[in-house]
């Protein structure tokens, strides 16, 4: 919700940002057709890909430097296609700051890979959207293996040996930004990557078929999923994507911010992030 009042707005721009996560080109890590070919974007005013920026980033965070803990989130909204504008007026920002802070001082629990799941599919059931857009925990733990691949350190895990000196490479558990990573890039997924919306069983049907079957039914997917989430469907209105946005970071443990619209821009989450660390 706005800080400060304006629940109708705050609601209608929590639409408006689900609607750009899903429908903006994911600019940090792509598949087109569902190849899995990874792009990294140059950043020419620092002559650095996006990947090495924030693995960077992450390591300044993860050391107590809040001002790149509040880059890492706008980072994270960039990539799904929300305008930080709209993340940081309308308290976004500062709710995953605050989580990851909480998180990095050991007063928020970690989030699991189960938790995603459940908020993708929550959002999925919500919208009625079909199986295919429903995810599961190996799904999940694909995608992140993916993204550990562009960045690291923000995925690797950090938890001590087993019994036998074994180290994970990855855990089920997650800090907040990396479950935000993972599941707004996993709604991106569901509505453009055939990799993600296709079983192993189904493609081998579709493939089987007339030359084309598969691309042919790919696209039919993705032009339902948009139709959808753009509210241009019969069994889905524009109200019925309100909650959507606030709903999927809920499910995910990251809360919403009870604080003034004063205290809601990056410079006071990381104020406040700096004050926790």
């Amino acid at each position: 919700m706005a800080p400060g009042g304006g629940g109708g707005v705050s609601v209608l721009l929590s639409s408006l940002a689900l609607i750009a996560l899903l429908t903006v080109s994911y600019s940090l890590y792509a598949y087109p057709n569902g190849t899995g070919t990874q792009h990294a974007q140059p950043t020419a005013s620092r002559g650095k890909s996006d990947y090495a920026i924030a693995n960077e980033e992450v390591a300044l965070s993860r050391a107590g430097d809040a001002d790149a803990t509040v880059a890492l989130a706008h980072e994270m909204f960039r990539n799904a296609g929300i305008p930080t504008q709209i993340a940081d007026s309308f308290g976004y920002t500062r709710r995953v700051v605050q989580a990851q802070t909480e998180y990095q001082k050991g007063t928020l629990p970690p989030i699991h890979e189960k938790d995603i799941v459940t908020a993708v599919n929550n959002l999925a059931n919500s919208l009625g959207l079909p199986a295919w857009a429903h995810t599961t925990q190996p799904e999940v733990r694909k995608l992140r293996v993916r993204l550990f691949l562009a960045i690291p350190q923000l995925f690797v895990s950090h938890a001590p040996p087993d019994a036998q000196g074994h180290h994970q490479l990855l855990s089920p558990d997650m800090s907040p930004l990396e479950a935000g990573y993972i599941a707004t890039t996993m709604l991106y997924m569901k509505t453009f990557s055939s990799d993600f919306q296709f079983s192993d069983k189904e493609r081998a049907q579709y493939q089987s078929q007339v030359r084309g079957a598969l691309v042919a039914e790919q696209q039919r997917r993705e032009t339902l999923m948009l139709n959808i989430i753009q509210g241009r469907s019969s069994s889905v209105s524009v109200a019925d994507l309100l909650p959507a946005a606030d709903h999927l970071f809920d499910d995910l443990g990251i809360r919403k911010q009870t604080t003034s619209a004063k205290n809601s821009t990056p410079e006071a989450s990381a104020a406040t992030a700096k004050g926790a660390l």
